[in-house]
């Protein structure tokens, strides 16, 4: 993960502190009184800022006393989330970021709702400052908020899926066991004649074995090794195995699974993947380590 990448979370950070400055933006109308989450705070004190408010915090401090404590632990929630997310590391501060996302929200929805259900409640007792009846509820901080809490959530599961994806290694790097002597029933393939008496042979094409013939026999594993640089052929599996070969009569093929990175080749000049199995027809050509080292498989 780049360094860049990881310092996205003091970005999220900033969000969450900057999702608890949308308390100060009105969100609820009570007749011609506008009201955010900051005054309901203020309300629940006794507090009020206009002479409007002030006149009617006698009426609203009695509905709005049951959620002070509970606005104020909100924003201690949203505050609490900002300073983890921004101290702790890449794949804890992540979690942070979702859990706290979901706490806060799952909170402010329900206070909200019982506000809102005050402010109806409230709406007789203020009849006498004949202001209306009408309750507004304000768009612009919902939809900041909802935007903001998109991107925590997006930010959080991303950083969650990266870290479990990391945690993996490739297939290819995962040895695989020596496949148990002797080699397990090749999958049906096409048939084709067959030679009662070939059992499998490989030809030198070059190196210590050029023009030399090393014979096989049905399904029977050969190994190629390599001994102070250089390679050889043995029943036997000795010194530092490169690949594992057998013939498989019925079929006229070779089954070859190289045991180590890039030492095996077609003659092509691909090479084939450690620990993979290939079956190769007669007349193949391969190299072992280099082109200094070609077999024909006959």
């Amino acid at each position: 993960m780049t360094k860049s990448i990881k310092h996205m979370r003091y970005i999220v950070a900033g969000l969450f502190v900057v999702s608890a400055l949308l308390g100060f933006m009105n969100i609820f109308q009570v007749a011609v009184v506008k009201v955010s989450l900051i005054d309901i705070l203020k309300l629940g004190f006794g507090k009020g800022d206009t002479l409007l408010m002030r006149q009617l915090a006698d009426v609203m401090q009695e509905y709005m006393k049951p959620f002070t404590y509970g606005l104020l632990a909100f924003f201690g929630i949203i505050v609490m989330s900002a300073v983890l997310v921004a101290v702790l590391d890449w794949s804890n501060g992540c979690k942070v970021a979702v859990i706290g996302a979901f706490l806060v929200n799952a909170y402010i929805v329900i206070v909200l709702l019982a506000i809102y259900g005050k402010f109806q409640e409230m709406e007789e007792g203020i009849s006498f400052f004949d202001l209306g009846g009408v309750i507004k509820i304000y768009k612009l901080p919902v939809i900041l908020w909802i935007l903001i809490y998109i991107f925590i959530f997006i930010f959080g599961q991303s950083g969650i899926r990266e870290e479990e994806n990391s945690g993996s290694d490739p297939i290819e790097d995962i040895p695989s066991p020596i496949p148990p002597k002797p080699v397990p029933i090749v999958p049906p393939r096409p048939m084709s004649p067959i030679n009662n008496f070939f059992e499998g042979a490989v030809k030198g094409e070059s190196g210590l074995y050029k023009n030399r013939i090393y014979k096989l026999k049905d399904r029977m594993l050969v190994f190629v090794c390599e001994e102070n640089n250089q390679i050889f052929w043995s029943d036997a599996n000795e010194s530092k195995l490169l690949v594992e070969v057998y013939f498989v009569k019925e079929y006229r093929e070779y089954c070859i699974t190289p045991k180590e990175m890039r030492c095996c080749f077609l003659e092509s000049g691909q090479p084939l993947g450690k620990d993979r199995t290939y079956y190769l027809p007669r007349g193949t050509k391969i190299f072992i380590c280099d082109n200094k080292n070609s077999f024909e498989l006959v």
